[in-house]
């Protein structure tokens, strides 16, 4: 982001900050906005399965040897990198939300060369590079990702953690290998639902000839285009070692996001900016509108506003528990699903198994129910709350009749932003985000158990296909449900969270579109009680000079 560009808005958000601190509003949001703005950037995770070649390309566009690219699944977390006048690594843990820092601690670049941070105690290492390029592309963060088919929990955190606040995803892929798994391919699924932009690098493309090279880019455009649905998706060509080190595709892939990056802060940005400026203007239009009025009628004005208000709130809460109500069926829609779905895969579970293929059969029953949770939450979930927040429109209609609900208003224009298509979009991906980190560790658990099950059926003088019938059994009659209600268990919680957090968003709103007004009705009152107070002063004042003068006068007649 340009630095002139940068002043402008933080000029225009000073301005407002100023003009509300003049009325005695509550700034405490538009100065949290201010710091948070300074921070922007366009947050691009590149993923790809283990060893394609992401730290590579990442080390050849820097031209040096930063990143390590022999790193163990259990050494693997994110590493975040922007540009910035003085180089610093920092480690990073969040707390389970992925929000809230708990720690830091500053790292040697040969501590970043070794990679050897364990996933249990850091969630993140920060790069901030002084880079020639980089400074090229300022506004934008490169977050170098965990690998698919390395630890599954472990890129399910990683992915979850990233897809609420990514504004695209960079996708890597072998030239040697251009055959997208089921894993990726789901991925790729759940980012066009979300209308992620997606690139695509083809890694090592030296190491193939021509034609090959193109096979691949072709068989990439054609999954990409009829197994996802994804068409016209940007596709380059990249290598990272040997005699020819390409990455221009890879710059020119940072270089559009960087171009983009302006419209997607000036976006953010005026957002906010209307918001605060259209709770200014509630005050300063009841202000004025009111000036004239008695001080009785500003009561009985401030005592309607906070009636229409408790009135609000009781029509908001009937809603909620209304749309609360309904969540159990939800859930038990989703619960049914999963057990459907793993029932049907007991068979080839057993198989996997059979083969001491137990971190496949995991990946595989976690994918299952990751896959079941988002169909369940998109096909039954997602229409009931944008239902829910449909009626909560109207019940603002109904009760706050001041307070306008088009576009063209001003005050209104915040409040209305709240009912947008993009509410229900982020609430899911939240919701997603959510479950995805806290379902992997008790199915992991429970399926503990059933490996030691299948182990010892198998590791018995049982015939194979009776172990297996046997362990098919076993896994729908006690393992399936356990699994379907833990997971069902997270997602009940995970809604009840998510919407205590939009419902929360919509009071606070409301609450502080209303205080505004009584905020103007409070300072005209006190204006007026203040005049009143200084013409009864001053009407005292002349009634004492009055006396005087009556007396003197009275005085001068003797």
């Amino acid at each position: 982001m340009e630095i002139q560009e940068m002043e402008k808005y933080e000029n225009q958000l000073d301005s407002l900050k100023s003009m509300m601190e003049k009325y005695e509003l509550d700034t405490e949001d538009i100065s949290a906005y201010e710091e948070e703005m300074k921070d922007f950037h366009v947050t691009t995770p590149m993923v790809g399965r283990f060893s394609t070649g992401k730290s590579s390309l990442i080390n050849a566009l820097l031209g040096r040897k930063l990143l390590s690219v022999d790193t163990r699944p259990e050494t693997s977390i994110p590493t975040e990198i922007t540009y910035g006048p003085e180089e610093k690594a920092v480690l990073v843990k969040k707390d389970e939300s992925g929000r809230k820092i708990l720690r830091t601690r500053e790292v040697t670049w040969d501590e970043v060369h070794e990679g050897n941070f364990r996933v249990d105690e850091w969630s993140v290492l920060q790069l901030t590079l002084h880079d020639e390029f980089l400074k090229t592309v300022p506004s934008v963060r490169i977050v170098d990702m965990p690998g698919f088919g390395t630890n599954i929990a472990l890129h399910n955190k990683a992915i979850n953690e990233y897809l609420p606040e990514s504004k695209a995803y960079i996708l890597t892929f072998e030239a040697r290998n251009s055959t997208m798994e089921k894993d990726t391919m789901d991925f790729l699924k759940e980012l066009k639902s979300f209308n992620m932009p997606v690139y695509v690098l083809v890694t090592k493309s030296q190491a193939v000839m021509k034609e090959e090279l193109d096979q691949c880019v072709d068989s990439l455009k054609r999954q990409l285009t009829k197994g996802i649905g994804m068409s016209g998706v940007s596709i380059y060509c990249t290598n990272a070692k040997g005699k020819i080190i390409n990455v221009e595709g890879f710059k020119t892939v940072l270089e559009k996001l960087e171009a983009q990056s302006r419209e997607l802060f000036k976006k953010e940005v005026t957002a906010k900016e209307r918001n605060y400026a259209g709770l200014l203007k509630q005050y300063i239009t009841t202000a004025v509108n009111k000036a004239d009025c008695s001080v009785s009628d500003l009561e009985a004005e401030k005592e309607k506003k906070q009636k229409n208000l408790e009135e609000l709130k009781t029509k908001l809460a009937k809603e909620r528990a209304d749309f609360q109500s309904r969540i159990p069926s939800c859930i038990q829609s989703i619960n049914s699903d999963v057990r459907i779905a793993l029932e049907n895969f007991a068979p080839e579970f057993a198989e996997l198994m059979a083969d001491n293929r137990q971190e496949n059969a995991r990946a595989r029953v976690n994918s299952i129910v990751s896959e079941k949770i988002k169909a369940g939450l998109k096909n039954t979930f997602e229409p009931e709350v944008a239902s829910y927040l449909d009626r909560v429109k109207d019940a603002v209609h109904v009760a706050l009749p001041d307070i306008r609900m088009d576009t063209g208003s001003t005050a209104g224009s915040a409040f209305t932003a709240l009912f947008s298509e993009k509410v229900v979009e982020k609430g899911i991906v939240s919701i997603l985000a959510m479950i995805g980190l806290k379902i992997p560790n008790p199915i992991v658990q429970i399926l503990a158990g059933v490996a030691a099950l299948v182990i010892s059926l198998f590791g018995k003088s049982n015939a194979r296909e009776e172990a297996k019938a046997k362990a098919v059994q076993q896994f729908r009659q006690e393992y399936v449900p356990r699994i379907a209600d833990e997971a069902a268990g997270i997602v009940e919680k995970t809604i009840h969270e998510q919407m205590e957090s939009i419902d929360h968003a919509i009071t606070k709103e409301i609450e502080a579109q209303v205080q505004s007004e009584q905020k103007a009705l409070d300072d005209l009152i006190a204006k007026v009680n203040e005049e009143k107070a200084k013409k009864e002063a001053y009407l005292a004042e002349l009634h004492e000079d009055q006396e005087k003068v009556d007396k003197i006068l009275a005085e001068g007649e003797m």
